[in-house]
């Protein structure tokens, strides 16, 4: 079974929600304050909105199971399907609603990941 994060998923979803605007906060004060928290009810709505899977999310769970019974071992690859569904998905027009860029980025403590 895959070890569960230490953080819990509305924590390390506020976290992420507010990485983009942590250049912003780089005195050892301010993040003492852990200014992530004020993205806690950002991220709990962020959470209850992923509540109804949308069809194509339910195809993965069940792509993900590859005919066995879901599992300990493979509900976590099936959740990893689900979200990189909702996070492939595109707008009416067809363009991807999440676009992504690669490149460096920065963690809470001001040094460069990736």
């Amino acid at each position: 079974m895959t070890a569960p994060s230490l953080l819990s998923l509305g924590e390390r979803v506020a976290k992420a929600m507010a990485e983009p605007y942590m250049w912003v906060v780089r005195t050892p004060a301010a993040l003492k304050r852990e200014p992530w928290r004020e993205f806690i009810p950002a991220a709990r709505a962020a959470i209850a909105a992923m509540r109804e899977p949308t069809p194509e999310m339910i195809e993965a769970f069940w792509s993900g199971l590859d005919d066995h019974y879901p599992t300990d071992e493979n509900i976590p690859k099936c959740w990893a399907a689900m979200v990189d569904v909702a996070l492939s998905e595109s707008d009416d027009h067809g363009i991807p609603i999440f676009a992504t860029t690669e490149g460096p980025k920065e963690t809470f403590q001001g040094k460069r990941k990736g």
